[in-house]
């Protein structure tokens, strides 16, 4: 009977400790993230290495979530919206217009390759002429794709304004 009592134990207690030595290990692991080194010193060079992988050395004015870019550009929604369909235009994309809407201070823009590579835009107006634009490029959100897109955007922000219509 004793050695039952002590086999049951064992069967619940031996999980239990491995879970317990391997979700402390885990909480060290995923504590947060280091803190950055500091920059150099005026005149003091980094080395390729260290600017390839510096944490501080992001791509200038975008946020990355994950699965979609996303930057503020100094320009009203329906300037945005217009430059954003001539780019994804001269980009190669295809407009999938039943898709695409634009509904008061939002809008979206659904396009593909005809290779079946998608980009998604969402644009939201933030002020008179401040909109936050949003890119998805890939069914998984490509980063380089989708920073590319916006970079585009913004150079064709930069051009001379298109007429608006009423």
């Amino acid at each position: 009977m004793r050695s039952t009592r002590v086999e049951v134990l064992q069967r619940i207690l031996a999980p239990a400790v491995v879970a317990l030595l391997v979700f402390s290990s885990c909480a060290k692991r995923n504590a947060g993230p280091a803190p950055a080194p500091p920059p150099p010193a005026p005149g003091e060079k980094r080395s390729v290495i260290g600017r390839i992988f510096s944490s501080g050395e992001a791509a200038p004015g975008y946020r990355w979530d994950g699965q979609v870019s996303s930057t503020s550009v100094a320009a009203p929604l329906n300037v945005a919206f217009a430059r954003s369909v001539e780019v994804l235009r001269a980009m190669g994309f295809v407009l999938k217009t039943e898709e695409t809407r634009r509904e008061g201070a939002n809008a979206r823009i659904t396009a593909a390759k005809p290779d079946k590579t998608l980009a998604t835009l969402v644009l939201m107006e933030r002020g008179p002429a401040n909109t936050e634009v949003k890119a998805k490029v890939g069914a998984v959100g490509d980063r380089t794709g989708s920073e590319r897109l916006l970079d585009e955007i913004q150079k064709a922000l930069q051009k001379q304004p298109t007429l608006q219509q009423p």
